[in-house]
């Protein structure tokens, strides 16, 4: 597989975990747990305990990354493209 192959796999990738992550989101909203009075009644702790724990995902900074390495890759192919015009 080439490099940009991968590129696009890693693109891919971070789409299937950010729809993942908006439907658990979704699902935890529509959930007839977080309507109820007992959920009201929770505290604070408890009600992050519910929410899916993303800040070990470090998801901002893969993110940051994989802008940087598409920057690059764009930079280099076009480069390469000048190159094999002379």
């Amino acid at each position: 597989m080439n490099f940009a192959g991968r590129i696009q796999k890693m693109q891919d990738k971070l789409g299937e975990y950010h729809k993942h992550l908006d439907e658990w989101n979704n699902e935890l909203k529509s959930a007839r747990f977080t309507n109820s009075i007992f959920y009201k009644l929770l505290d604070a702790r408890a009600k992050e305990k519910l929410k899916p724990e993303t800040l070990g995902h470090r998801i901002t900074q893969f993110e940051n990354s994989f802008k940087d390495i598409k920057e690059d890759l764009v930079k280099f192919q076009k480069r390469e493209f000048v190159e094999m015009e002379f």
